[in-house]
């Protein structure tokens, strides 16, 4: 499934991304900083506790 996700900071281990879907769930993914502070399209790969994993999706590739 592929959800909004507003990209707050970097995850604890400063390698990923972390962010909220508009439900408030926490989701974590790979991206570059400069994503911090917008809307970004994550297709959800699966959980780990109360966390969301996903990877970040091509809004070209949605289309198709």
């Amino acid at each position: 499934r592929v959800v909004e996700v507003l990209v707050e900071r970097k995850n604890k281990d400063e390698q990923q991304l972390k962010g909220r879907t508009r439900g408030w769930q926490k989701v974590i993914f790979s991206g570059p900083e400069t994503w911090i502070g917008s809307l970004r399209q994550v297709r959800i790969t699966g959980y780990s506790h109360q966390t969301l994993l996903g990877e970040a999706v091509d809004r070209l590739s949605l289309i198709a």
